[in-house]
């Protein structure tokens, strides 16, 4: 029973698009332009940290090179880390964080979202009352980017038994038709578009 769990915690975590959006210290949407050869961003809204002015995005190439063939220009998720120096340096592309992909939208609120949860273990209230929003993300969400991130962020707040009270226990039914819901599309640029 644990071991499913700790399974589907891992794939979620695993999954580099997860793990970046919910560690990044900038996540930034950008429009990008690209040639086939060169690209060139501009961060158009900061996403996380709230209230931060728009970094700088000069040598960043947040559309992977395979999706940006043909000249173009795309919306794009940029995920920044910051380096010991103190300066900010992007993380690898991911093709389901652009607006070549079609679920771009439901993966911008995912993130979104994702990103304004706090930490709950401090409140003075009952434990079925901590995680309220992600309970009611694990309950109500079509979203399997919101679905995969809520997962993640329990794991990361060792609160994962929350999974289990929403989603019913490993081996059920109703716990494979929940985690059917959090399956992520392949990370890889779409044919056409």
């Amino acid at each position: 029973m644990r071991s499913e769990l700790l399974l589907l915690l891992s794939t979620a975590a695993a999954d580099p698009l997860i793990e970046r959006a919910l560690t990044a210290d900038v996540v930034v949407e950008a429009t990008v332009s690209f040639d086939g050869r060169r690209q060139t961003a501009k961060a158009e809204r900061v996403l996380w940290p709230p209230d931060a002015a728009p970094p700088e995005l000069s040598g960043v190439s947040p559309v992977p090179h395979s999706c940006a063939r043909k000249a173009g220009t795309a919306k794009a998720l940029v995920f920044l880390r910051r380096t010991p120096e103190g300066r900010l340096e992007a993380l690898p592309a991911d093709a389901r964080a652009t607006s070549l992909h079609p679920d771009y939208g439901r993966l911008v609120e995912a993130v979104s979202t994702a990103r304004s949860w706090q930490e709950e273990r401090m409140r003075a209230v009952p434990a079925q009352m901590l995680w309220s929003e992600q309970r009611e993300v694990l309950a109500r969400s079509d979203n399997p980017y919101l679905l995969s991130l809520a997962v993640a962020f329990l794991s990361s707040k060792d609160a994962s038994a929350v999974v289990d009270e929403v989603w019913g226990a490993a081996g059920t039914f109703e716990r494979k038709k929940n985690e059917a819901r959090a399956v992520l599309p392949p990370a890889r640029c779409p044919s056409a578009r």
